[in-house]
């Protein structure tokens, strides 16, 4: 977690701590190449329900949402969904590689 968190920080590392909320979430929404299950459908049963951002594409016009935090928000979101996203398709692949060499 912790390489996967700093991957995500900015480049001087200053703003860790305000992405670890986004990092969780987007971890416990994540399947998991061992179980294939993410960690809030184990504890759950179901997924988690998220911010509408993750299972919609963003507005067309963005300029409308006239707040700083909620125009962050979704930068962040949009950036820990792709992240997720790039994380499982590596971590599929490697556990293919794995599986094929037997």
């Amino acid at each position: 977690l912790n390489k996967q968190l700093a991957m995500f920080v900015d480049g001087n590392q200053c703003d860790w701590d305000t992405k670890i909320p986004l990092f969780l979430m987007a971890y416990r929404a994540t399947p998991h190449q061992t179980t294939a299950y993410s960690p809030a459908q184990l504890i759950y049963g179901r997924d988690l329900r998220l911010p509408d951002i993750l299972v919609r594409p963003p507005a067309e016009h963005p300029e409308q949402i006239d707040t700083s935090y909620a125009l962050d928000l979704r930068t962040n979101l949009e950036s820990m969904r792709r992240f997720a996203q790039e994380e499982a398709k590596l971590k599929m692949r490697t556990q293919k590689e794995v599986f094929d060499r037997r």
